[in-house]
C-alpha cells in the first residue's frame, strides 16, 4: 500500500506537525509563509515570535561569506526551536540549497509543506519506511549494512534511493570508520538502486584535528575519483567549523545551524562576529495577574519567597513546561514596558513571578523573557548563561506545542 505524505505523518503520530497547528504568519500575504499557517494565534499565555526577515538576512550573509559554496541549512530539532516546517519553507524559498534533519518525520513534514529542494535525513530509518523515504526523494545518510536493503527497495519501486556517505573521520560517533571507507564505497558503487549525492563527515571542532579529518575525507574522495566513482558533494563544517576553521575546510557545501538563527555558539565567537547575524526569536507571555503582597506574605510553593516589605508581583503564564529554565529563579529577568524586572520564587510548570520594581504594569501587558521589546533586549545568550545552558540547549528546550508567530520586518514586540 502506498501512503501519501499527510497519511504517513498521521500514521507516525503527528509528532512532526504538532508545532505547526498553533501558528500564524503576520504582516504578509507571502505564500512562502502562509502555506503552513493554520489557526489564529492565541497570545493570552506564552508564545514565540520568529522574525523571518532576520532569518533571510542571516542566510544571505552566510552565503556571502562562503562565496559560492552551497549551503545546507540545518533545521533539525524543530528548527532549533523556531518551528518546523515554517522555517524550512522560508529558508528553502530564500536561497538555501538543501535542508538537514535528523528524523524521517521531520523530513516528511517539510515535503508535506511543499519543500522541493534536497532534504538530507541524518538519522536512522527503519526498513519498513524505506519506500516512504524513496518515494518522496529524501536523501539518506548511510554508513551501515542498510544499503543493500535500501537499494533493493528502490529497485522494486523503479526508482533510485538518494544517499550521502557518512564517514567517521575522528569524531567517533556515527559513520563508516575512515580506515574501512574504501571497501564500503566499493559496495555502494555496485548497488544499482542507489544514487550517491554526497560524502560527509562531522568535525570534532578541535583545531588542527579538524584539518586532519577533512584531509581523510579528501583522500577518500580522490581515491574514489581515481576509481571512477563519483561521491558527489563534499561537506563537513557546521556553525563551529564555519566560524573557526579555514576556507579550505568548506569543501563543496557547508552546514550552518545555530548561525542561521542568529547565534555564534561560544562567547569568543560572539565577540568576533565573523559573520553578521541577528537573533530571530523572542519568547513572550502576557501578564496574567498583578497584586501587592504585604511584608510577611509569601509567593509560590514551599513559601520560597517571603516579602520583607510591601511588594508588587506580576504572575506570568509561562514555566518549565514551555522550556523556560527552572534554574533562572533569583537570576532571571523579564522585560515589561521595556524595563527589566527580576524573577522571584520558583519557575513552576506553568507560571513564574516577577517583582515589579517601579513603573506601571497591568494585566495583559506583553512580557519578554528572551529577545527584544522596543529598544530593550534580553539576549538569549545572557539568559542561557544565567541558566547554565548553551544557546543550543535553551533553544531546543522550547516546547514545540507553544504557539509561534511568524513576523516580518524589525518589529519584535507589540
Amino acid at each position: 500500500m502506498q501512503v501519501n505524505r499527510r497519511q504517513w505523518l498521521q500514521l507516525a503520530g503527528g509528532v512532526a506537525v504538532a508545532g505547526v497547528l498553533p501558528s500564524v504568519a503576520c504582516g504578509s500575504s507571502d505564500p512562502t509563509v502562509s502555506t503552513v499557517a493554520e489557526p489564529v494565534l492565541d497570545t493570552a499565555n506564552a508564545w514565540i515570535d520568529v522574525n523571518l526577515q532576520r532569518l533571510a538576512l542571516n542566510l544571505e550573509n552566510v552565503k556571502k561569506h562562503v562565496r559560492g559554496k552551497k549551503v545546507m541549512a540545518v533545521v533539525k530539532a524543530n528548527a532549533y526551536g523556531h518551528g518546523l516546517p515554517q522555517v524550512g519553507v522560508y529558508l528553502a524559498d530564500n536561497g538555501a540549497d538543501a535542508l538537514m534533519v535528523v528524523d524521517l518525520a521531520e523530513a516528511m513534514s517539510l515535503r508535506d509543506a511543499g519543500v522541493e529542494i534536497m532534504i538530507l535525513n541524518f538519522g536512522a530509518v527503519p526498513e519498513q519506511n524505506f519506500p516512504t523515504l524513496i518515494e518522496n526523494g529524501i536523501s539518506q545518510a548511510v554508513f551501515s549494512d542498510e544499503i543493500e536493503g535500501l537499494s533493493a527497495a528502490a529497485l522494486r519501486l523503479g526508482k533510485k534511493a538518494r544517499v550521502h556517505l557518512h564517514v567517521d573521520t575522528g569524531l567517533g560517533r556515527l559513520g563508516v570508520p575512515f580506515r574501512d571507507a574504501r571497501t564500503y564505497v566499493k559496495r555502494l558503487a555496485k548497488l544499482d538502486g542507489l544514487e550517491i549525492q554526497g560524502v560527509m563527515t562531522t568535525l570534532a571542532e578541535h583545531g588542527d584535528f579538524d584539518r586532519l579529518q577533512v584531509q581523510r575525507l579528501e583522500e577518500l574522495w580522490s581515491w574514489a575519483q581515481e576509481h571512477e566513482i563519483d561521491l558527489g558533494l563534499r561537506h563537513a563544517v557546521s556553525t563551529g567549523g564555519l566560524l573557526a576553521a579555514g576556507e579550505e575546510l568548506w569543501l563543496d557545501m557547508v552546514r550552518p545551524g545555530l548561525l542561521l538563527y542568529g547565534f555564534y555558539g561560544s562567547p569568543e565567537e560572539t565577540k568576533k562576529r565573523t559573520i553578521d547575524v541577528q537573533p530571530a526569536i523572542s519568547l513572550k507571555a502576557r501578564v496574567a495577574y498583578v497584586k501587592t503582597i504585604e511584608a510577611g506574605e509569601s509567593v509560590s510553593y514551599h513559601r520560597t519567597f517571603v516579602a520583607d516589605q510591601d511588594t508588587t508581583v506580576a504572575t506570568l503564564p509561562i514555566g518549565y513546561s514551555n522550556g523556560y529554565p527552572r534554574a533562572l529563579v533569583d537570576k532571571g529577568e523579564v522585560l515589561i514596558r521595556e524595563k527589566r524586572h527580576p524573577l522571584l520564587s520558583l519557575v513552576t510548570m506553568n507560571h513564574c513571578q516577577a517583582r515589579i520594581d517601579g513603573g506601571s504594569v497591568e494585566v495583559g501587558d506583553e512580557a519578554v523573557l528572551v529577545g527584544h521589546q522596543g529598544d530593550a533586549v534580553l539576549p538569549l545568550m545572557e539568559v542561557a548563561e544565567k541558566a547554565g545552558l548553551s544557546a543550543y540547549q535553551l533553544l531546543t528546550r522550547f516546547n514545540p506545542l507553544m504557539p509561534r508567530r511568524y513576523v516580518r520586518g524589525p518589529m519584535m514586540s507589540d
